[in-house]
């Protein structure tokens, strides 16, 4: 039987993926028939029942009198297609050159399909840490002095240093803390946020199996929506005065710089991440 069934070349191992973005394109290829949300198949088999009946003095004057009865049979099945969708889509969508393996033809709000290495940061778990980073920081401050510094002057560096931090930390806990990735594919970053609701591995089990760093060759589709920039983004131009969009404008910047994507990378919105598992 293993010789005539149908051979695959590959398992999809998720890690990520988006069913709902899935779902939207694969409605959009087939604008007909929609979004499948439950396949059920039915296979049927007839026939006929043979009976006979034997009248007489057997082997001398019988005779048979033939009938039957007909009958059918039916075997129904629901399938849940949802997990199909996202494989099925990556091939229509491959087949129809919407997707791109190279990054140097990435474009924005291009399709890519990208294999390379995974690093996952789950900045949500520092939200609550960052008094203690400030505290940690204060200390290597004070450790940093020179070993004949007076009390009193390692004592006020280590004031100002707490200071700086507390209000450094105060700001920060306010700031968004996302579960973020980054790959490198092709000597490229590519950096990109990542839903909790969407992960189909614990973002936990992970960091502590294995870390920061996740090894295995990863692939990546998504939608190319930022290219690396040649600069930093510069300080709003805002005129004399108070001008509250330059301010708001100032403080994204320097909260992209310091929390979200460096600009030297690839932005993306990203669809699937998965691994191959190939069979002995």
């Amino acid at each position: 039987m293993a010789q005539e069934s149908q051979s695959t070349e590959y398992l999809c191992d998720f890690v990520y993926l988006d069913r709902d973005r899935a779902a939207l394109y694969f409605a959009q290829l087939d604008p007909e028939n929609g979004t499948p949300t439950q396949v059920k198949r039915t296979e049927k088999h007839g026939g006929q029942d043979a009976d006979k009946l034997t009248v007489g003095i057997p082997k001398l004057m019988a005779k048979e009198y033939g009938g039957g009865t007909q009958f059918e049979r039916s075997i129904e099945g629901q399938y849940d297609p949802s997990w199909l969708i996202p494989i099925e889509v990556m091939n229509r969508l491959d087949e129809l050159s919407y997707i791109t393996t190279d990054l140097e033809q990435a474009r924005i709000g291009r399709m890519a399909l990208l294999t390379g290495s995974m690093r996952v940061i789950d900045v949500r778990f520092l939200k609550e840490l960052w008094p203690y980073v400030g505290d940690m920081i204060a200390k290597q401050a004070s450790d940093a002095l020179p070993a004949n510094t007076p009390p009193k002057v390692k004592q006020q560096t280590i004031s100002h240093a707490r200071k700086e931090t507390d209000l450094m930390s105060g700001v920060i806990s306010k700031m968004p803390h996302s579960l973020q990735a980054s790959f490198t594919v092709q000597g490229k970053r590519i950096w990109t946020t990542l839903r909790p609701d969407n992960m189909l591995m614990n973002p936990e089990d992970l960091a502590l199996k294995h870390g920061a760093d996740i090894p295995g060759e990863w692939r990546l589709l998504g939608i190319i929506d930022a290219l690396p920039e040649l600069s930093s983004p510069s300080p709003s131009s805002a005129p004399e005065g108070f001008d509250l969009e330059g301010g708001l404008v100032n403080i994204i910047n320097t909260l992209r710089t310091f929390m979200g994507r460096q600009s030297g990378s690839f932005g993306i919105t990203p669809i699937a991440i998965f691994r191959t598992i190939k069979p002995v």
